[in-house]
C-alpha cells in the first residue's frame, strides 16, 4: 500500500475538524486579520454568542455553573451549546481542537435535562457539565493521535478510566484538544495539527504539552479539562494562559486508558490532572475522580481518597530559590517570584522567614 503524504493527512485532518463547525458558528471572513495578536475578547464581540451564552461561558468557574445546573436555573443543553459555540470560536482563532463531538454532546445534555425533569434526580455531582480532554486521553469513538500523522485515524475503542468515572458523575465530553507530537515538549506543535497559540498574543505559544487545553480554557471555551504532566505539561500551559491546574502526585489518579508511545515509563511517571478556572474546580474533579475508587480497577492507583485542603493556622517558613546556580531565569521569572513572595508576606507570613538562596 502506498504511503500517504503527511501534508495531505494533515490537510484532511484540519478540514475534518473545521467541517464539524456549523456555518453559523464560523467567524466572517476577515473579521479577525491574520496579523491581529490579541484575540481573547473576540467571543464577546463577534456576535456568534447570545447574551445568555456569554453569561454562561463567562461564569467564574465550573462550580458556579454546577450550582446553576443543579438549581435548574440553566439547562444542560443550553450550557453545552454555549460552550460548543465558544470552543468553535476559540479553535478558529488559536487552533486548539483535535476532535469535535458537538452533536453527541448536545444530545446527551438534552437527555439529561429530560431525565432530571422526569425524575427530579441528578445523574451525579457533575450533572450536565461539558468538559474537554487532551488528545491522547482515550474517549471511545474518537481519535487519539498524540500528534502523529501515522495515527491520524487511531480511534479509541473505550474510555480511559478517569473519563468513564467523570461521565458516570454526569459530565459530558464535547471536544478533544491539541498536544505536540510525542508530548515531550513545552510548546504545542505537530505536523498533524499545526501550532496552537495563546489568545493574548498569537505570536506566542500556548505552552505544552497540554497546550490545547490551556488555550481553550484560557478563552473560556470549556468549564474544565483533563491534561497530563511529566515535566510541566499541565503547569506550563496553565501559567501561559492564566488558568489553574494541578499535577497530582504520581499514581494519585488513574492513567489507565491513555494512548502512549512510551510503554511502561516507570522511572519518570506521567500524571493526569484537571485544568480549570479555579482551585475549587481542581479540588472537585480530584475528589470525584478518587471517590469512584479507581484502585479497584487500576492497581497502579494509590488507595486513598482526596481530602479537603487543611486550614493553615500558623505562619509558614517558605524558601525561595530564584537561581539554582546553573540556569539563571529570565528577569520576568525572578520578578514573578519576588511578587509571589510579597503576596505571601501580605497574607500574614513573617517576611523574616523568607530566604533567597543565590548559590
Amino acid at each position: 500500500m502506498a504511503k500517504l503524504d503527511w501534508k495531505l493527512v494533515a490537510k484532511a485532518t484540519s478540514e475534518r475538524i473545521l467541517n464539524k463547525i456549523p456555518k453559523s458558528w464560523r467567524l466572517p471572513d476577515g473579521f479577525v486579520p491574520p496579523e491581529q495578536k490579541e484575540v481573547s475578547e473576540v467571543p464577546e464581540t463577534c456576535g456568534i454568542l447570545s447574551s445568555r451564552e456569554l453569561e454562561i461561558t463567562g461564569s467564574p468557574d465550573a462550580c458556579f455553573i454546577l450550582e446553576k445546573l443543579h438549581s435548574r436555573q440553566w439547562t444542560s443543553e443550553e450550557v453545552t451549546v454555549a460552550f460548543c459555540k465558544r470552543a468553535a470560536i476559540a479553535h478558529q482563532l488559536v487552533n486548539c481542537l483535535t476532535e469535535i463531538c458537538f452533536d453527541e454532546a448536545i444530545g446527551q445534555a438534552r437527555a439529561m435535562d429530560a431525565q432530571l425533569e422526569k425524575t427530579g434526580e441528578l445523574v451525579g455531582p457533575l450533572h450536565g457539565l461539558p468538559f474537554s480532554v487532551k488528545d491522547h486521553v482515550n474517549v471511545a469513538g474518537t481519535r487519539s493521535t498524540m500528534g502523529y500523522c501515522s495515527l491520524a485515524e487511531n480511534i479509541a475503542q473505550e474510555d480511559a478510566l478517569i473519563v468513564r468515572d467523570l461521565k458516570a458523575a454526569g459530565a459530558i465530553v464535547f471536544v478533544k484538544t491539541t498536544m505536540p507530537v510525542t508530548a515531550m515538549c513545552l510548546e504545542t506543535v505537530s505536523n498533524l495539527f499545526g501550532r496552537t497559540t495563546c489568545s493574548r498574543n498569537r505570536l506566542l505559544g500556548a505552552g505544552g504539552s497540554s497546550g490545547g487545553e490551556g488555550a481553550l480554557i484560557g478563552m473560556k471555551g470549556s468549564p474544565f479539562g483533563l491534561g497530563t504532566d511529566v515535566g510541566g505539561s499541565i503547569r506550563v500551559p496553565c501559567a501561559f494562559n492564566g488558568i489553574y491546574g494541578i499535577k497530582p502526585s504520581s499514581r494519585r489518579l488513574s492513567l489507565d486508558g491513555l494512548s502512549s508511545n512510551v510503554r511502561g515509563q516507570i522511572a519518570i511517571p506521567a500524571c493526569i490532572g484537571p485544568m480549570a478556572q479555579s482551585i475549587r474546580d481542581l479540588e472537585l474533579i480530584c475528589q470525584i475522580s478518587t471517590a469512584s475508587q479507581p484502585w479497584l480497577e487500576d492497581p497502579n492507583v494509590i488507595m486513598k481518597e482526596w481530602k479537603p485542603r487543611p486550614k493553615i493556622e500558623r505562619k509558614l517558613r517558605i524558601g525561595v530559590m530564584p537561581f539554582d546556580g546553573v540556569v539563571m531565569p529570565h528577569p520576568p521569572i525572578i520578578r514573578a517570584l519576588r511578587a509571589a513572595t510579597e503576596l505571601l508576606r501580605a497574607a500574614g507570613h513573617d517576611g523574616a522567614l523568607f530566604t533567597f538562596f543565590c548559590l
